[in-house]
C-alpha cells in the first residue's frame, strides 16, 4: 500500500516496555507521517497507564486481534526474541509491515525462516539497529563514501547481561544476542560483507568479556571488545581507511579525524565534530532515523533499509562467537 504525502501510517505498537518508551515511542509521536492507533499489553495496571497516557488509541491485551484490524497498516514491537518472531509471522503473514527491535531470532535458522517469509510477502520489516543510523555514524558515511575501510576497532561494553536471558544457556551467549548484536552487525555493515574467519579470546572459558577477531578475505579485518564488565554503555569507534585515513568516534557525541589525505588543513591537524548537547538520546542514537527510515518504507512498500535478510550473517556470526568462545 501506498500513501498520500500528507496521510500518516496508522501504528500499533505491540508490548511496550521501558525502551519502548524511552526510545521509540518518542520517535513516533514528533513523526507527522505515523499515528498511534492502537496498543497492547497483557498486564492490566499497564493497560490502564497506557490508556491515560494515550487517550485516542485503543488499548488492548491480545496482540493478535490488533494486527488484523483494518485501521493497522504496520505493527512496531519491542519485547522478547521470541515474541518478536511470533508477531513478525503473523504480520508478515498478512502483508502488514513489521519494525522488530533486536535480535529478531535468537538462530540462523530461526532468522533465515523469518528472512524467507519477508522475500515470499515482499513486505517491510524492519530489525532496530540504531547505531547504523546514529549521529556519528551518518557523519561517518557522509565522509567515507569515497574511501576503502581497511580496519575497524569497536569498543562495545556494559553492565548487563548479567545472568542468561530468553532462555539462553548461558550470560556469553545473552551478551552476545542483548548487546554485542549491535557490534557484530555495524563490522558486517561497515564492510558490506560476511566474515571469512572469526577468532575470539575470552579470560575464561564462558566470558562475557571477549575479544573477537573478524576477517573479511582480504578487504580488511574488525577488532570487537565486547563484554558486559563496564559499570555503564560503552561505544568507541576507531576506523583506518586507504591513505592512512583514521576516524575515531567516542560516545557517538565526539568524531575525530585525521590522516595524510583527510579533510584537514594541515597533515598535523585533526577535525574534530561535537554533537549539540541538546540533542536527544533517541535521536543521537539512531532511534529517529531507524524509525524514519521504516516509516519511508511503510508508505513506499519497499524493502526496508535494516531487513531480516541482513540479520541472518548476523545471527551466524552470533553463532560461531558462541561456539569458539564457549
Amino acid at each position: 500500500m501506498s500513501y498520500p504525502s500528507d496521510s500518516p501510517i496508522r501504528i500499533a505498537v505491540l508490548s511496550p516496555g521501558s525502551h519502548a518508551h524511552e526510545y521509540l515511542i518518542p520517535c513516533l509521536e514528533m513523526s507527522r507521517l505515523a499515528n498511534i492507533v492502537a496498543l497492547t499489553s497483557r498486564n492490566p495496571d499497564r493497560r490502564a497507564q497506557l490508556a491515560r497516557q494515550f487517550p485516542g488509541a485503543d488499548v488492548a491485551d491480545d496482540w493478535r486481534s490488533v494486527i488484523e484490524r483494518d485501521d493497522v497498516d504496520a505493527v512496531l514491537v519491542a519485547s522478547t526474541p521470541d515474541v518478536h518472531g511470533e508477531v513478525a509471522r503473523a504480520a508478515l503473514a498478512l502483508g502488514t509491515p513489521v519494525f522488530l527491535e533486536k535480535p529478531p531470532a535468537l538462530s540462523v535458522r530461526d532468522a533465515k525462516a523469518l528472512a524467507a517469509l519477508e522475500q515470499e510477502t515482499r513486505t517491510p520489516a524492519f530489525v532496530g539497529f540504531n547505531f547504523r543510523f546514529c549521529w556519528a555514524l551518518a557523519k561517518l558515511a557522509e565522509w567515507s563514501r569515497d574511501w576503502t575501510l581497511e580496519s575497524l576497532r569497536v569498543r562495545f561494553v556494559s553492565s548487563k547481561p548479567t545472568q542468561p536471558m530468553w532462555g539462553l544457556d548461558s550470560v556469553a551467549s545473552s551478551s552476545l544476542f542483548a548487546v554485542g548484536v549491535h557490534a557484530i552487525d555495524l563490522a558486517l555493515h561497515l564492510f558490506d560483507d560476511v566474515p571469512t574467519r572469526t577468532s575470539v579470546v575470552v579470560p575464561h572459558r564462558g566470558s562475557a568479556t571477549m575479544s573477537v577477531g573478524l576477517e573479511f578475505g582480504g578487504a580488511g579485518a574488525a577488532v570487537l571488545e565486547l563484554g558486559n564488565h563496564c559499570n555503564r554503555f560503552e561505544f568507541d569507534v576507531e576506523a583506518v581507511y586507504s591513505g592512512g585515513i583514521v576516524v575515531r568516534i567516542r560516545g557517538m557525541r565526539h568524531i575525530e579525524i585525521m590522516g595524510a589525505e583527510a579533510p584537514t588543513f594541515d597533515r598535523k591537524e585533526s577535525t574534530v565534530l561535537e554533537a549539540s548537547p541538546l540533542l536527544p538520546g533517541f535521536m543521537l542514537g539512531g532511534y529517529e532515523q531507524a524509525v524514519a527510515s521504516f516509516i519511508q518504507s511503510c508508505r513506499g512498500a519497499s524493502l526496508s533499509a535494516s531487513p531480516l535478510s541482513r540479520f541472518v550473517p548476523t545471527a551466524a556470526t552470533i553463532e560461531e562467537i558462541a561456539r569458539l568462545g564457549a
